[in-house]
């Protein structure tokens, strides 16, 4: 197998020093309405009288009326069960209208207020109804995040590998904007051998490019950390962590690898025509503009070439002095390769033609 090592690539180098809320439903909003004295109100099925005489709050409801169900009962501190079956929990009475936890409660046979196949998040997360009840759901590899009511994606939408999925692009300036922004300078949480960087990107290194252009200029600790924010990781070993140097080029073993080159490992090489690289006479292009440069997955773009692409394989764990290896060749080559790596790069180390996608977990 050809084994490309193009550490001594001359490339402009720079050095840095360096869901989710409760969504969907939330309490019921009271308003304030006044009732006189001994009057009654409809608010979810059957009438209920009470002997209150005035109150705020509440549906046009009066102190005591029942909210949510048929056959309520009143009582004249306000609060209301509703109805048959039904209970509240966790929710504030005021006048009589009564929110439970967010959902629907009461109402005739006890409902728990979600529809089969509705989807929700509670914190990081993700729930399904299923015959009425919300149940536990691991979101899918291609969408590993809960956001809103459904699992979404952050950064690139993600390619079928087969037995994981791969980014389908390189990550955007657009899309490492928003982990910047959610991430507002806190650099905590990051693994071991990141202690070091204090930055996920230093504007020392010049000015962020075109929302559309693949981000570059970060070191693999940004890269590794923007793919924990997405739920991701930086691509590695198939079986989970990091892939050995001498593994890398192992498509059995080498997520990267099995992604551009396919299941037979081959080498792949592409020319000018269909991806990226210009033997350092053209630039690095917006994501997915060379079509024809999918790599051996469909839909996985520009695997070769454009910028490479740091991965989750180093020859040691001891800090930023640690070599990584960048995949895939880039704008600066001739041709580009499934089995070419850029070697000997420390962590702490960024360029132009430095950047990185994700796997799945």
């Amino acid at each position: 197998m050809k084994y490309r090592n193009l550490s001594a690539l001359t490339l402009t180098v720079l050095w840095s020093a360096a869901c989710s809320q409760l969504v969907g439903i939330t309490d019921t909003e009271v308003t304030s309405g006044s009732g006189g004295s001994g009057a009654s109100a409809t608010t979810g099925g059957d009438t209920s009288t009470n002997a209150g005489t005035s109150s705020s709050g509440g549906m046009t409801a009066h102190a005591g009326a029942a909210q949510g169900g048929r056959a309520g009962a009143a009582n004249a501190s306000g609060s209301a069960n509703g109805g048959a079956s039904g209970n509240n929990t966790s929710g504030t009475t005021n006048g009589g209208t009564t929110a439970a936890a967010g959902e629907a409660s009461g109402g005739e046979g006890g409902a728990s207020g979600c529809t089969d196949d509705a989807e929700r998040c509670v914190g990081a997360a993700h729930e399904r109804c299923n015959a009425g009840a919300w149940q536990a759901e691991a979101c899918p590899p291609n969408l590993p995040t809960c956001a809103g009511n459904t699992c979404s994606v952050r950064g690139p939408t993600m390619a079928n590998v087969g037995a994981y999925y791969v980014d389908s692009t390189e990550v955007t300036v657009g899309q490492y904007k928003k982990f910047l922004a959610a991430k507002a300078g806190d650099t905590s949480g990051q693994t071991a051998v990141c202690a070091w960087n204090t930055a996920f990107y230093v504007e020392a290194s010049g000015p962020l490019e075109a929302d559309n252009m693949p981000i570059a200029k970060v070191d693999w600790c940004d890269a590794t950390a923007f793919c924990s924010w997405a739920d991701k990781r930086l691509c590695g070993a198939i079986a989970g962590g990091a892939i050995p140097p001498a593994d890398f080029f192992d498509q059995t073993k080498s997520q990267w690898y099995r992604a551009c080159a396919g299941e037979q490992g081959a080498a792949h090489p592409s020319n000018v025509d269909e991806c990226n690289s210009k033997n350092g006479n053209g630039d690095v292009a917006p994501v997915a503009t060379f079509p024809g440069c999918e790599g051996r997955t469909p839909g996985a773009f520009d695997l070769e070439g454009n910028v490479a692409e740091w991965v989750d394989s180093c020859d040691g764990t001891t800090g930023e002095t640690d070599n990584c290896s960048l995949a895939g060749g880039n704008v600066i080559d001739s041709q580009s390769y499934c089995d070419e790596t850029y070697d000997n790069n420390p962590r702490n180390k960024v360029a132009y033609t430095f950047g990185f996608r994700c796997c799945s977990k």
